[in-house]
């Protein structure tokens, strides 16, 4: 089965976190240096043989605003634009895949208190870096050939930089949904046709006119048009737009690449078999079923969140029912908890109707987004404590992906004491997580950046003794909204 993605735009690009990632590197490539010095030479192979070699044949071609410019200053910004885009395409790619599919560097940092947009901020700067680094260097080279004909030469810095950008944040989005090494050859099936044929060696009028139009629409001709104008101080309303597009297509990759980290982690959740009496349990029950189910097809996994990727409001239940979530695939759907808990969540505006019976039925939550504790069904609904702790990096995970999470309600005292945990590994051990406060129906605390409100779980123990009845788990959904900074209905 594939799982959809789940991708939104957020509306934060990590913190000040991600320059761990920044000071990461710089360790890492203090003892691989070479690598990169090695960038440089490329763009200047390129200047010195066909610029200057093949530039005696050709001469003068027009430039930008249609005066002549030598065959060398032609290039030179372009072979710059391309230098940018070949270092942020291979740091935000090849470097990027391997740290997240085989080094597993990335899991490893989300046990921090580092986010997902952590990550992707703080390995888009290091490319943003080693792009500045290769273009100090290029335009030093451009200088001492006489090709610095514009005082306006030294805006080229900040266009690269923001040409790296675009590519970066681009190629590690790509890199995102990337499963082997082999869908790397696709990129360069990109990659290679952009480099020379976006104007990179002929000027744009050299093209029949449906192909110039095709050119003028990819973000290199964008970057190498840009600092060919600046390298002769040559500015219009192009230029804007050269870095309005980029600008955009910088601020997409970067959107995509920090929410989708939430359809990778819902992948492993649903392939993992890391606790052998639960795996067994669950499918167990997956195959005997019980009458009433007998003709359904049960899910026998272990159960991911569902909801508002973009949620501010986090429920965190204890672990899937063996007949609910554990049949139905979705955490509290098809069974009378997770009634209970929509027809509440229906009534203050956090989803779009009162009740949940099967993935697939319409059912979506409003800034609001569900998981558990623990993702599969345990035996007499009580996980050891392994279990627990094993599960546990799931929850956190979760919460670091969900951007827009202040709010955490947690149903009950198992799934109170797991939202601490969680809280905790995101954020470390900021005021008023240690001591743990006391659970209880409608208690408030404030940990960190999170407010917390519990609940008592809406089991059929509790709503049958009406130990917890709707006008109870309502008003506790609500306060949530108020303090989410949104509203009850």
């Amino acid at each position: 089965m594939t799982l959809p993605l789940r991708v939104a735009p957020p509306l934060a690009f990590g913190s000040r976190r991600s320059l761990r990632l920044i000071e990461r590197n710089l360790y890492v490539y203090k003892h691989t240096w070479i690598v990169l010095v090695s960038g440089f030479f490329e763009p200047l192979f390129y200047l010195l043989s066909i610029g200057f070699g093949l530039g005696r044949l050709v001469g003068d071609v027009p430039g930008p605003g249609g005066a002549p410019i030598s065959y060398q200053l032609f290039i030179a910004p372009a072979l710059l634009a391309s230098s940018s885009m070949n270092g942020a395409i291979f740091e935000a790619t090849l470097n990027f895949f391997f740290k997240l599919k085989y080094q597993k560097t990335f899991d490893a940092i989300l046990s921090t208190p580092l986010s997902t947009a952590d990550i992707a901020l703080g390995e888009l700067i290091w490319s943003l870096i080693r792009g500045g680094l290769y273009t100090v260097g290029f335009l030093v080279v451009i200088v001492a050939l006489g090709l610095a004909v514009s005082p306006w030469l030294i805006l080229a810095l900040p266009a690269s930089v923001l040409i790296s950008l675009a590519f970066g944040a681009v190629g590690m989005a790509a890199s995102s949904f990337m499963r082997t090494w082999q869908d790397f050859d696709l990129i360069q099936l990109v990659i290679l046709p952009m480099f020379l044929f976006s104007g990179t060696f002929y000027p744009l009028d050299a093209y029949p006119e449906p192909l110039r139009l095709f050119v003028q629409a990819t973000p290199l001709y964008q970057g190498v048009d840009l600092l060919r104008s600046i390298a002769v101080g040559h500015f219009d309303a192009g230029t804007l737009f050269h870095v309005v597009y980029l600008s955009a297509l910088g601020l997409i990759g970067l959107a995509i690449v920090s929410r989708a980290e939430l359809a990778a982690l819902t992948t492993e959740i649903v392939a993992c078999r890391r606790c052998p009496r639960l795996v067994e349990w669950r499918e167990q029950v997956a195959r005997e079923k019980i009458a009433r189910f007998r003709d359904q097809t049960y899910w026998g996994r272990p159960v991911p969140g569902f909801g508002d990727p973009d949620a501010h409001l986090l429920i965190v239940g204890l672990a899937p029912a063996a007949h609910g979530g554990n049949r139905t695939g979705r955490v509290f759907t098809g069974d009378a908890s997770g009634d209970f808990l929509f027809e509440a969540m229906h009534w203050v505006g956090l989803a779009n109707q009162s009740t949940g019976r099967r993935a697939g039925d319409g059912l979506a939550l409003i800034d609001a987004y569900i998981a558990a504790a623990v993702r599969c069904a345990p035996p007499a609904n009580k996980p050891t404590p392994w279990e627990r702790d094993a599960c546990a990096p799931y929850l956190a995970r979760e919460l670091a992906a969900l951007e827009q999470v202040r709010v955490l309600v947690p149903l009950g005292a198992y799934a109170w004491a797991a939202a601490f945990r969680a809280i905790t590994s995101v954020a470390g051990d900021v005021a008023g997580s240690r001591p743990r406060p006391r659970f209880g129906h409608g208690a408030e605390a404030r940990v960190g950046r999170f407010e917390v409100v519990g609940s008592y779980h809406p089991s059929q123990q509790n709503t049958f003794t009406r130990k917890l009845t709707q006008p109870m788990l309502r008003a506790v959904l609500a306060r949530a909204q108020e303090l989410a900074g949104g509203s009850s209905s």
